[in-house]
């Protein structure tokens, strides 16, 4: 398995545990780094259950992947994701694994039913 694989299957798994997180990823080659930035901040310095499941994630990680990097940042860091390859960020999962193209996964918001109008105006 390669790393990035495993670190979406093991992110989607936080993401789905821990109520209103957001996650994005980002490999820098220049760095040879895989980023995960985490918000909000609240959940990445005060949530218990967060904390065990990145520790748990890092460990593992490092064992299954010896000569690679990660790192978990937040919205204060230094170091921030600033192309995510994908996030997961409210209901949505976006890849970026081509420049200027998002693909959405699990996304019904009130569809739009053909012949329906809706002539409300915003005060």
């Amino acid at each position: 398995m390669k790393s990035k694989t495993f670190l979406q299957s093991e992110l989607e798994k936080i993401y789905s545990t821990i109520n209103n997180i957001f996650i994005k990823y980002e490999y820098r080659t220049n760095i040879s780094t895989h980023i995960i930035e985490i918000t909000p901040i609240s959940i990445f310095k005060q949530n218990k259950d967060y904390i065990d499941l990145e520790i748990e994630l890092e460990e593992t990680f490092h064992d299954l992947f010896p000569k690679e990097e990660i790192l978990f940042v937040t919205d204060d860091s230094l170091i921030t994701v600033d192309t995510p390859d994908f996030e997961y960020t409210g209901w949505l999962l976006k890849y970026n694994t081509v420049p200027h193209i998002k693909l959405r996964t699990n996304i019904i918001i009130n569809p739009i039913i053909a012949g329906e109008n809706n002539y409300a105006l915003a005060a």
